[in-house]
């Protein structure tokens, strides 16, 4: 009777570390999932905001370009270049695309007719972590590149800047 209840306690125990389990795994691919999208947001504003500083002074200097410096055309065109530099590194984080989405249904259906629930529940753990873990070096490249592009929306509005300043300066 000892040795049942003793068993009883530990296949419990088992169930409830495999349900902890999987619901640590599931926590950690939707927070993962999250922080995708708002990379994808954030890299949209970012490239948004550097597409709008280069369209804006593009605009001031052409209504205004008789009395525009040699400096000032030098600093336009370094405008122009740190936004194609930007626009690149936009293009390369949002191509990385393809995220390993776990478990595949068709295996799914494999095992889940194979085994029981509990043992199911632990096989679609295993599966949503390694998800988890693929995802993790592509999501770090996105983050990469993100940063760049963040440096060079500030980079291009210090330019902008120094532009604005030299052009309206009374020399």
């Amino acid at each position: 009777m000892a040795d049942d209840s003793e068993a009883s306690d530990r296949n419990e125990d088992s169930a409830g570390g495999d349900q902890l389990f999987y619901e640590l795994a599931r926590w950690r691919l939707e927070e993962q999932t999250s922080r995708i999208e708002a990379l994808d947001r954030n890299l949209a504003a970012t490239f948004t905001l550097n597409a709008a500083i280069v369209a804006l002074f593009g605009i001031a200097f052409a209504l205004g370009s008789e009395n525009v410096t040699p400096v000032v055309w030098a600093l336009i065109v370094i405008l122009v270049v740190v936004f194609l530099a930007n626009a690149t590194c936009a293009y390369l984080a949002f191509r990385l695309r393809r995220w390993s989405i776990r478990p595949n249904l068709d295996d799914f259906r494999e095992v889940a007719s194979a085994v029981g629930e509990a043992q199911a529940r632990v096989w679609i753990a295993h599966e949503m972590w390694t998800a988890y873990e693929e995802n993790e070096p592509p999501l770090e490249k996105k983050a990469q590149w993100l940063r760049w592009a963040v440096a060079l929306t500030m980079l291009d509005l210090g330019i902008a800047a120094v532009a604005a300043i030299t052009a309206t300066w009374p020399w």
